[in-house]
């Protein structure tokens, strides 16, 4: 195997050491270390997968140069033209892509989706548990900010679309311990909102009209809190949050102009009232 510090790319090829025949085909500039990173095998790949079984029995691939290529030649038709080559010539290569430093060429089989799709049923995501860091939260929020909450917002769902989502989660109930776990994780949250993120949603909700509530729905409202009845605990918390409730001289003001706007309003609609009449 030959290392060299020149600025050159090197295509290379991975040799069985049983069939003496190429299994994979790649580019570097430093061969020592791109040979140490493919028997350190981190991944699950059909080449990782090829080299895990070779060191199993003691045996690694032997590493062969195809070509070597000035830095300022393009290497990726050189490689593909070797993949291209040895494939035709019948050689069983571990390459998942056409080669080019690229996923073209790239296609799951039905059957390998299937296997990784039930592989995953169950599993958590890879990163829950581990926490972001200050800086890496900081570089999500600056990403984020300006932009929709969500990607649907504004879109209008189809009434069909609806009809499939709201029957999809009829009978669905949440158990007893998930209720439990939810409520475990906010106890105690308190949610602290900037006054830009409060004059946000005060103007996303000025002019919204949820309309009249149906009777049904009132109808099961009541039959929903009948015979539900307040601890003494939660009626202790509920009566010091109210004792420490302070109300600013800005909102009591608009609450003054809101009921001196509405008495206006009825004064008006009396006065014509009575002119109609008389």
């Amino acid at each position: 195997m030959r290392n060299s510090e020149a600025p050159c790319n090197f295509i290379y090829a991975l040799i069985d050491p049983k069939l003496i025949v190429p299994r994979y085909v790649g580019k570097t500039f430093n061969l020592r270390e791109r040979f140490q990173e493919h028997m350190r095998i981190r991944r699950r790949t059909h080449r990782d997968n090829w080299i895990r079984k070779l060191k199993s029995v003691g045996l690694a691939p032997m590493m062969q140069i195809l070509a070597i290529l000035p830095p300022d030649e393009k290497w990726q038709d050189v490689e593909q033209e070797y993949i291209r080559r040895f494939r035709a010539a019948g050689y069983p290569l571990v390459n998942g892509t056409d080669g080019g430093d690229g996923t073209s060429g790239w296609h799951h089989s039905d059957e390998t989706r299937s296997k990784i799709s039930k592989s995953n049923m169950g599993k958590p995501g890879y990163r829950k548990g581990q926490p972001r860091s200050a800086e890496v939260r900081k570089k999500i929020g600056d990403a984020q900010r300006g932009k929709p909450r969500y990607k649907q917002r504004g879109r209008k769902v189809p009434d069909d679309v609806r009809a499939k989502i709201s029957a999809s989660h009829m009978g669905m109930t949440v158990s007893i311990e998930t209720r439990k776990k939810i409520a475990d994780k906010l106890r105690g949250r308190k949610r602290i909102f900037t006054a830009e993120h409060r004059k946000h949603i005060s103007e996303a909700k000025k002019g919204v009209s949820l309309g009249p509530t149906s009777p049904e729905v009132l109808r099961k409202r009541i039959l929903a809190m009948m015979g539900h009845t307040t601890s003494p605990e939660t009626r202790e918390k509920i009566r010091q949050s109210l004792l420490v409730h302070t109300v600013s001289e800005e909102t009591r003001e608009k609450i003054r102009a809101t009921y001196r706007k509405k008495r206006l309003e009825r004064e008006k609609e009396d006065a014509i009232s009575d002119g109609t009449r008389s």
